[in-house]
Parts: structure tokens; sequence; C-alpha cells
């Protein structure tokens, strides 16, 4: 009898684990999930529109972004050519360390290559949204 119970309890906590997992509540929102530079001529420099971050939660949120360039195959340079230019909270554009309930951080992308080829990349929020970034340089 203890042997089943015990297989029992096994079961029961294999499958509920996942559906709590799955009914886990967003925390932000995320206004774009894709950003395309086209075609730019190297070394020019151009902007993203302003990419909107929503804390949608109750509680006050650390945010993170993080870029994960996929680099063009004969790559070998230390310079990333897709930063995070500016991250602020408006009206008065304070850091975006920390977001309230309700607050919104808006970030700008900077794409600048140096030289021609198609560049990919991820931007991560907090490790858990991604906004998929391209471009060509030529």
């Amino acid at each position: 009898m203890r042997t089943s119970l015990v297989s029992v309890l096994v079961v029961l906590a294999t499958v509920m684990v996942p559906g709590a997992a799955l009914s886990r509540e967003p925390t932000l929102e995320v206004d774009t999930k894709r950003v395309d530079f086209e075609t730019v001529t190297s070394p020019t420099i151009v902007y993203s529109d302003g990419i909107r971050i929503t804390n949608i939660s109750d509680e006050p949120i650390a945010l993170h972004l993080a870029v994960e360039l996929t680099k063009p195959r004969d790559w070998n340079e230390q310079f990333n050519p897709l930063v995070v230019e500016d991250a602020g909270i408006p009206p008065s554009w304070d850091p975006c360390d920390e977001l309230a309930p309700g607050a919104t951080c808006i970030v700008y992308l900077a794409f600048q290559p140096d030289r021609p080829g198609k560049y990919a990349a991820w931007v991560w929020v907090n490790d858990t949204y991604r906004i998929k970034v391209t471009g060509v340089a030529t």
C-alpha cells in the first residue's frame, strides 16, 4: 500500500508542476517582437523606433537588457555593431533600472556596422522576452 501511495503522489506532482508553470502570469509587455534595420551603407549609424516595455504586474520589476549578436561567418572583431543606445522612462527619461507597476520604458537600438555583411541579434528583456533584430550592411 505504501508503494502505491508514493507512486500516486509522484505522478500527481509530475502532472501538477507543468500546469503551475503554464499559469504563470506575464510581468512585462513588449510592444514589438522584431526590429529590421533593412539595408544600410557601412559605416552609417541608424536608430530603431522606440520599443515600449511596460510593467503589467503589481510589483516593481528590475529591468535588464542584453544583446546577443549572431556575427557574420568571418567576423573576428570585438566591436558590436548593435547596441542599446538609450533607454528611459518618459517624460523625464529617468533610467529604466527598475519599472514601477504600470510604468513604461522606451528603448532605442543603434545599428552601426563597420563592414558589409548580414547581421542578426536577439535583444533579451529580463532573459524572458526577446526581440529579433536584423540588418544588412553594404
